[in-house]
C-alpha cells in the first residue's frame, strides 16, 4: 500500500469547505442531489476503509460534462492506487496492475466496444467477484480478490449491459450540458496545473471531507434504483432475455409493466396477454403452470417470438434463451383455453 500525501494527512475536520468539488460532481451526476450524496458516501467508504464496495457507478453524458476532470481529481487523491483503462485494456490478459487498485476508472465504455457476453462477464467479476490476474511477461495465473471500486464513464447511450434485477450498478441521470455552458465553469477552476480543484490545499480539504463523512454502509452495498438505470436496461438488454429473467426470478410486476395502455376495445393480442397476466397476479406468489400457448402469447406480445414458430421450434427457442421448460399434466378444470385450444 502506497498512500498519497493527501491520504496520509487526511483527518476528520468539521465544516470543511469543498463546494467547488460538490458542484462539479453533482453536474457530472446529472444535477441529482441524491446521486451526489450516494456517490460521496461510496467514495468515502473506499477512502476510509480500503474495502471493496461491491457496487459500481456509471457516469454517462455528452462530451465535456466533467467525467474526465472528476477522474483526474480521484487520480490525485489515490495516486498509484487509481487506474484508468479502456474496455480494450480491461479485456487484456495482462491485468496485474489492477491487483493493488482502489479506484478503476473505465473510460469510453460502450457495449459496441466488445462482445456483450465478454463485457458482461468481465464487469460482473470486477465489481463483485474475483478476477484472473496474470502478471506481465510471466506464465503463472492466479485468482485475486479485488479491492477496488469501479467507475465507468460513457458518452454513448449504450454504455454497459445492465440486466433485470441488477444489484451492481448505480446509474445517475444522464448529463447533456457541457461544463463550458454552465455559469460556474472557468479555466481557473479545472486546469490540471493551476486550477483551484487541483491546488494542494484544496485537494487536502476534499481528502479531509471524505475522511469526515459518516458512511452509510447499506447505501454503499445496495445500488440506487433510478429511471436512468431503467433506461439503460431498456437500451442494452434484449427483451427476450428480460422476459426469461422475469420468469426465472418470479417477477410478476414485470409482466404487468409490459402491458400496453389500451383505449377502447383491446385487440386480440392485448386481451389474451392481459388474461395471462391476470392469472399471474391472482396466483399470490404460488407456482403457476403455463401452457405452451400461454408462453407463446407472452413472448410474442413482449418480444415478437412465438407466432411464426411451431411448438417444437418455439420450445427450443425458449431453451436457448435460458428458460427451463418442463412438461406436466394439468387437470381439465384448471386448463385455460385460447381460441378453442387448451
Amino acid at each position: 500500500y502506497n498512500p498519497t500525501k493527501y491520504r496520509r494527512r487526511a483527518q476528520k475536520q468539521d465544516d470543511v469547505s469543498v463546494q467547488p468539488y460538490l458542484t462539479l460532481i453533482q453536474h457530472v451526476l446529472g444535477g441529482c442531489e441524491t446521486s451526489l450524496e450516494r456517490f460521496l458516501n461510496w467514495n468515502a467508504f473506499i477512502w476510509q476503509t480500503g474495502l471493496r464496495p461491491q457496487t459500481a457507478w456509471l457516469l454517462h453524458g455528452t462530451f465535456g460534462t466533467g467525467k474526465g476532470t472528476l477522474g483526474n481529481i480521484l487520480k490525485e487523491l489515490y495516486g498509484t492506487h487509481y487506474v484508468e483503462v479502456t474496455p480494450e485494456g480491461l479485456a487484456d490478459k495482462f491485468n496485474s496492475h489492477l491487483a493493488t487498485s482502489q479506484i478503476v476508472f473505465l473510460d469510453e465504455v460502450s457495449t459496441d466496444a466488445w462482445s456483450d457476453k465478454k463485457a458482461n462477464t468481465i464487469l460482473k467479476s470486477l465489481i463483485a467477484g474475483v478476477y484472473s490476474k496474470r502478471a506481465m511477461r510471466t506464465e503463472w495465473d492466479s485468482k485475486v480478490e479485488p479491492y477496488f471500486g469501479l467507475i465507468a464513464a460513457a458518452n454513448e447511450f449504450n454504455p454497459v449491459e445492465i440486466q433485470l434485477g441488477d444489484r451492481r450498478w448505480n446509474v445517475p441521470p444522464r448529463q447533456e450540458v457541457p461544463m463550458r455552458q454552465t455559469d460556474w465553469f472557468s479555466g481557473d477552476l479545472i486546469d490540471q496545473r493551476t486550477g483551484l480543484l487541483f491546488q494542494e490545499d484544496q485537494l487536502q480539504a476534499f481528502a479531509n471531507y471524505l475522511m469526515s463523512w459518516q458512511v452509510d454502509v447499506g447505501k454503499v452495498l445496495v445500488p440506487m434504483e433510478t429511471e436512468a438505470k431503467r433506461f439503460v436496461m431498456q437500451v442494452t438488454q434484449n427483451m427476450l432475455q428480460d422476459i426469461t429473467q422475469a420468469f426465472n426470478n418470479g417477477d410478476a410486476e414485470f409482466f404487468v409493466s409490459l402491458a400496453r395502455p389500451v383505449d377502447g376495445t383491446p385487440s386480440m393480442d392485448d386481451a389474451q396477454y392481459r388474461q395471462v397476466v391476470d392469472r399471474i397476479m391472482q396466483s399470490n406468489g404460488e407456482a403457476i403452470v403455463f401452457s405452451t400457448d400461454d408462453l407463446k402469447i407472452i413472448f410474442e406480445y413482449g418480444a415478437g417470438l412465438g407466432e411464426s414458430k411451431g411448438r417444437l421450434r418455439f420450445r427450443k427457442a425458449l431453451s436457448h434463451s435460458g428458460l427451463d421448460v418442463k412438461n406436466t399434466r394439468v387437470p381439465k378444470d384448471q386448463q385455460v383455453h385460447h381460441n378453442g385450444r387448451s
